[in-house]
Order: structure tokens, then sequence, then C-alpha cells
């Protein structure tokens, strides 16, 4: 592990990329605590993340993403942070006080994964053309935030977490 790591590690990437899984993992090997933004608003609000884009709109949610990551990464403990895939559209100045890490996919891996999930509320019915507009249109923002970048497409999720670990 770094000597005197103290920022907040959070996990970046699209949806499906791997964040919540690899992240319960890797803040269970490094003894921090885990963060899954995404179930914190849900807890927060009482309702799914499809209900509070239908009802209140991505700019709501948005802002409580902003919320609650702005209070975890000012939070003392050592945290490990799922952020969801959008979170960098709103927050590059507030991910440039933490370690980012991207899970990095490509398209026919994230096309797979998504396909047996229904919380994600930007991805369309039409989920090829969904993906494809996601993934160009965050691309940019993911590597440049980046402290480190792992092409995880065909990785186990051990391997990906002993990379992580050995980083730290």
């Amino acid at each position: 592990m770094m000597k005197d790591f103290n920022y907040k590690i959070c996990l970046i990437g699209m949806p499906g990329s791997g964040k919540t899984t690899i992240g319960k993992e890797i803040a269970h090997l490094i003894n921090y605590k885990f963060i899954d933004l995404d179930e914190i608003i849900k807890v927060d609000q009482g309702k799914s993340i499809p209900l509070i884009f239908k009802q209140n709109g991505e700019s709501y949610f948005r802002d409580l993403e902003t919320k609650f990551l702005k209070e975890n990464i000012e939070n003392k403990d050592k945290i490990l942070i799922s952020t969801g895939g959008g979170a960098i559209l709103k927050n590059e100045i507030l991910l440039k006080r933490s370690f980012n890490i991207y899970l990095k996919c490509n398209y026919n891996t994230l096309v797979n994964r998504i396909k047996k999930s229904k919380e994600r509320p930007l991805i369309s019915k039409n989920i090829n053309e969904s993906i494809k507009k996601l993934l160009t249109s965050r691309e940019g923002y993911y590597s440049k935030i980046s402290n480190l970048i792992i092409e995880a497409d065909g990785l186990k999720k051990e391997t990906i977490t002993n990379i992580i670990k050995k980083i730290l």
C-alpha cells in the first residue's frame, strides 16, 4: 500500500464496468469503508434510480450525486467510493481530490453486462445505441481524471483487484 495514502479512492467508469463489484472487494482488502453513491441516493430518496430520473429528472439526480460525493470525499475516514457512471460529468473538480481508478471496458463488454440489468435509467430500450452514445461522450472525461486506468475487458475480478491492491 502507498505510504501515507490519505486520498479517498473513487472507482469511475461506464455503467456495467464493475465499479460496485470491484469496489466492495478492494475496500475489504485494504480496510477502507465502501460507499456506493447510487445505493446512498436510493436509500436517501426511498426509491430506485430509474424512478428518481423519471419523477425528478437527471439534473436533480446529479445534484444528489454531487452532495453525497462531496460529503464522502470531505469525510476523514478511509473511504472507497463507487461513483455512478455519470458522476464525472458534474464533479471533475471534486474528483481531483481523490485517487481515481477508471475501470475501462469496451463497447461489447458493456452491452453484454448491461443487458442483464434493469437499473440503468440512461440506457434506453436500444441498448447498443445508448451505450455507444454514453461511451463516446464520457470516455474523455474518464481518461482525463484517472490516476489509474485498468483495461478490464476479459479480466477476472481477482485479477483486477490484485492489480489495484499492488498499486495502492
